[in-house]
């Protein structure tokens, strides 16, 4: 049980389900967590006990070889195109999403309710444009709003000039089977023509070129005051414009990118506290309940 991105997931439902400082106030929002086979079920069990929506997903079935980089073939990169799935959610209008090593400081709710972030938006012509394949059509709309990658200055509300590079960590867009079906269109391109040839990271260079500013779909950018993801941020700097997450990785030992500096490591070590005084509280409260009843 202590799988860091684990006791991260049980944060963010506590955060959004729960904590007075940062849940939703929109009435019967779920927290969504995708769950692949290999998750313990133990963890599943501690996630549905503490009021998350638990979606079983299977990995997607993609042909050997689609990635020259052995690295994403045979590790959990491959995994990260599960992602995916998220656009077959179509039972929901729209979702917020966040990777697992985050967490919040202030509400999201502004996200869904600011229509220069929520709206529809409409793809350029020509619609009758088709992928390399030759098979599937670009969709008539879509969603996609996403934070740019945000390392180094993080004051963008004083200096603009952020690199415009769609980050796949914070995103929010509407579900689509038209557009999952053209992901996978562009996923499964014959290899000599696959913008992904050379991918790092699947699923994230899918949606870049996919989303390109110059493209037919161009993704939304999200202010970073909704979303950092640099976890050295200088504190009379970083919280100027109102961060309202990071996308920072905040347990000891952490490793790769995006790790949280002495403050913010700190921060995130208080709130998981607060989170388990939270449920322990609640635990006593249940049990003392159902001994009155007993009784």
């Amino acid at each position: 049980m202590q799988d860091p991105y684990f006791i991260s997931t049980r944060l963010l439902n506590y955060q959004i389900k729960h904590a007075e400082k940062t849940r939703t106030s929109i009435k019967g929002r779920p927290f969504l967590v995708l769950v692949l086979p290999a998750v313990p079920k133990e963890q599943i069990h501690v996630l549905e006990n503490e009021g998350a929506t638990i979606v079983h997903i299977e990995p997607l079935k993609l042909p050997q070889g689609l990635f020259d980089k052995q690295f994403v073939e045979n590790s959990r990169f491959r995994d990260v195109l599960s992602k995916l799935r998220l656009w077959q959610l179509v039972q929901y209008e729209k979702i917020v999403y966040l990777d697992a090593d985050s967490f919040l400081l202030e509400n999201l709710d502004g996200l869904f309710l600011d229509p220069k972030m929520s709206d529809i938006q409409k793809t350029k012509l020509p619609l009758g444009q088709r992928n390399a394949t030759k098979k599937v059509l670009l969709p008539k709309q879509y969603l996609m709003g996403a934070s740019a990658d945000t390392y180094g200055d993080q004051t963008e509300w004083e200096q603009p000039g952020h690199v415009n590079y769609l980050c796949a960590c914070f995103m929010l867009f509407a579900p689509s089977l038209a557009m999952f079906d053209y992901y996978m269109d562009v996923l499964t391109s014959p290899s000599d023509t696959s913008p992904l040839k050379n991918a790092a990271y699947p699923e994230q260079d899918l949606l870049i070129y996919v989303h390109r500013q110059e493209g037919p779909m161009p993704y939304r950018r999200i202010p970073v005051s909704w979303s950092a993801n640099d976890g050295e941020m200088a504190d009379e700097l970083a919280l100027l414009g109102g961060v309202k997450s990071l996308h920072v990785k905040g347990w000891n030992g952490a490793e790769g990118g995006n790790v949280a500096n002495d403050k913010w490591r700190g921060e995130w070590r208080k709130l998981v506290d607060e989170m388990n005084l939270y449920y322990r509280v609640l635990q006593m409260h249940t049990v003392n309940a159902d001994e009155r009843i007993t009784d």
